[in-house]
C-alpha cells in the first residue's frame, strides 16, 4: 500500500485530497497545527512548519510509524491581509515562515523517509495572474 503525506489537515483542498487518496487505497498521513481532524483511516500529527525540530519530530513519527511515504503534498498555506502601510515586518516574514521556508524545510527533510517519490506544491494561482498589494507576501510566498 502507498502511502502518502498532506500537509495543512484543515483546508478544503486537503480535505478534497485526503478523500482522493483514500478512494485510491492510500494511506494517509495529515499534519495539524491548531485543529486536529479526525478522520476514518487517517492518520495526522501536529506540525509546527515554522519550527525546524517539529519537522524532524514529524519526520521521526513517519520513520517510527509508516517507515517511508510515496507522496508528499505541500498544502501548508496563510495568508493575513493588510495594506502595505497596516502589514508588519513581523506580519510579513511570519507568511514567508510559513508558506516559503516551511516548505523547504518539510521537502528537504523527507528525503529521510521517502525514496523515489514525489512531492506536490500546492500554490495560488495570485503569484500569477491576480495583483492584491494587500497580499504582497502570500503572493510572494
Amino acid at each position: 500500500m502507498k502511502t502518502v503525506l498532506i500537509t495543512g489537515a484543515s483546508s478544503k483542498i486537503c480535505q478534497s485530497s485526503i478523500n482522493k487518496f483514500l478512494n485510491n487505497g492510500y494511506q494517509v498521513i495529515t499534519t495539524y497545527y491548531k485543529n486536529k481532524i479526525d478522520i476514518e483511516n487517517v492518520t495526522s500529527y501536529y506540525l509546527n512548519i515554522k519550527d525546524e525540530e517539529s519537522v524532524k519530530s514529524l519526520i521521526q513519527n513517519i520513520k517510527n510509524d509508516f517507515g517511508t511515504i510515496d507522496i508528499l503534498v505541500n498544502n501548508i498555506g496563510i495568508c493575513k491581509d493588510s495594506s502595505l502601510e497596516e502589514k508588519s515586518i513581523e506580519d510579513f516574514k511570519n507568511i514567508i515562515d510559513v508558506n516559503l521556508t516551511g516548505t523547504f524545510m518539510l521537502s528537504k527533510y523527507i528525503k529521510e523517509v521517502m525514496n523515489n517519490g514525489s512531492i506536490l506544491n500546492i500554490t495560488s494561482t495570485n503569484g500569477i495572474d491576480t495583483y492584491y498589494p494587500e497580499s504582497i507576501d502570500y503572493d510572494a510566498s
